[in-house]
């Protein structure tokens, strides 16, 4: 079918062989290319939602309050040898 959009070409072996059998278990009555496309959507949720918890690690970290003093970095290295 005549399209404008990327398409990719995945072989069936190794890893991906592996992954699409896992996804078979979960997802019976799927074709494999209709598998590979809801391991390809979870798998990007799944980063979507790991990158959801960091950003509320560092906004929690930023809500401490630590902060450095004025001219820190230049004093602390005041002790360095050169």
């Amino acid at each position: 079918m005549p399209t404008t959009k990327d398409r990719y070409m995945i072989t069936d072996t190794g890893e991906i062989a592996e992954a699409l059998d896992v996804g078979a278990w979960r997802w019976p009555d799927f074709s494999r290319p209709e598998v590979l496309r809801h391991l390809v959507v979870r798998g990007a949720e799944a980063v979507l939602a790991e990158r959801e918890e960091r950003s509320k690690a560092v906004d929690a970290l930023s809500e401490l309050g630590i902060h450095y003093p004025p001219n820190y970095l230049e004093e602390l290295r005041e002790d360095w040898p050169e």
